[in-house]
């Protein structure tokens, strides 16, 4: 009984979108369950359909908040964009502006005559529309489905300021805009909202030189544009939300050199290095350390007095003085070396830092740590100044 009412409830919907005329409503799979066949006849108007097509699908797929993807619309962000569109579900539209009719997903926006915060507030008006909708029909929670999750900008940039167009007039976006590109978001954040800027040095700070150790491993960058975000976002009273982007000159999406600005934090602070604080972070440190001295003990020596806080900055110190230190070096060739979901791992660490993290780490345990262990301990034995006889001579 349930199975022919199933079928009688997808030929409701085939004949509801045959009679539309939308062959684009094949966006999302029907998935009307809970929908009576009554109810669906009382409702043939072509725009609540995709719309609850749409709305059921976000509560389904995203129960935390909705993507999107803007870009400038030169040639060479469009394709990168548009893949990410599609990896990530964004919501998009057909035509030149959101309309009810022509909302989709797996589409990038381009920058090309909108008004960023216009085209994102019709946007997430209609998502919630959607989302209440189909929540009303199928007597489901709407969850965080209408709710902002990850909003991607594509783009050149600079240390104050993107290529994208931020107005409709063609002006890019500058730090003079964040307070209302901020506004617009605060409507519609949810629980843990993503800003992420794939745009060179955005997160780099005011007249700050390049530098490609120090964009990847240490925080800063709280005169940037991405600074600025983060600071006018929390102004405007939003408890999280992340501010993504990267510090130095490189591939828009695929640049390893990554700062993130939350909310959580008070305004004017530095952006958190993502190498440090989410891959290589205390924790991390704390477990290297254990395994340091382990080592040294099994090589005969005394470290009953070594002062752990001393180790920790010895490692820190070590793996961060360079380029070519412990880890800057696993980070970028993990970089090289691995992907998430078939995706760069700079360029997924925004959407999903923990995950990708524990990639990187898992490069260091297999690959890169093996080869540089034995040389390591042999290093801090040395350094703290160790006798085999168990005489500890460290100041």
């Amino acid at each position: 009984m349930y199975a022919a009412r199933r079928r009688q409830r997808h030929s409701v919907y085939n004949a509801a979108a045959h009679q539309s005329g939308s062959q684009a409503l094949s966006f999302m799979p029907p998935s009307p369950v809970g929908t009576t066949t009554l109810q669906r006849q009382q409702d043939p108007n072509r725009n609540n359909l995709t719309l609850y097509l749409l709305g059921s699908h976000l509560i389904a797929n995203h129960p935390q908040g909705f993507n999107m993807a803007l870009y400038d619309h030169e040639e060479s962000f469009s394709g990168r964009a548009k893949v990410w569109a599609k990896e990530q579900d964004a919501v998009g539209f057909v035509g030149g502006s959101p309309t009810a009719n022509g909302m989709r997903t797996g589409l990038a926006i381009s920058d090309n005559g909108i008004d960023v915060p216009q085209t994102l507030t019709q946007v997430r008006q209609l998502v919630q529309k959607a989302v209440f909708y189909a929540a009303e029909v199928d007597a489901i929670s709407p969850k965080q489905a209408f709710k902002f999750k990850n909003i991607a900008l594509f783009s050149h940039g600079w240390d104050t300021g993107m290529s994208v167009n931020f107005r409709s007039d063609g002006y890019n976006t500058h730090v003079d805009d964040t307070p209302d590109f901020a506004k617009t978001i605060a409507a519609g954040a949810g629980n843990n909202t993503n800003i992420i800027l794939y745009a060179c040095s955005i997160c780099r700070g005011y007249g700050v030189q390049e530098n490609w150790l120090n964009g990847t491993l240490q925080n800063g960058g709280e005169t940037s544009l991405a600074g600025q975000l983060r600071d006018d976002l929390k102004n405007e009273g939003v408890e999280r939300a992340t501010v993504w982007g990267h510090t130095t000159v490189g591939h828009y999406t695929q640049n390893f050199a990554l700062r993130s600005f939350s909310t959580t934090a008070n305004t004017g602070t530095p952006g958190e290095s993502y190498a440090m604080g989410n891959v290589f972070n205390p924790f991390f440190i704390s477990n290297l350390r254990k395994e340091i001295l382990a080592g040294m003990s099994q090589a005969g020596y005394n470290i009953a007095e070594i002062d752990e806080y001393k180790v920790d900055k010895w490692i820190y110190d070590e793996g961060t003085k360079s380029t070519s230190s412990w880890f800057y070096q696993c980070y970028a060739k993990a970089n090289d070396a691995k992907t998430y979901k078939g995706t760069n791992l700079a360029e997924m660490a925004p959407v999903y830092p923990g995950a990708v993290a524990k990639i990187i780490r898992e490069y260091w345990q297999s690959t890169y740590w093996p080869k540089k262990k034995d040389a390591a301990i042999k290093a801090a034995i040395k350094h703290f100044k160790l006798s085999a006889q168990g005489r500890n001579e460290q100041d």
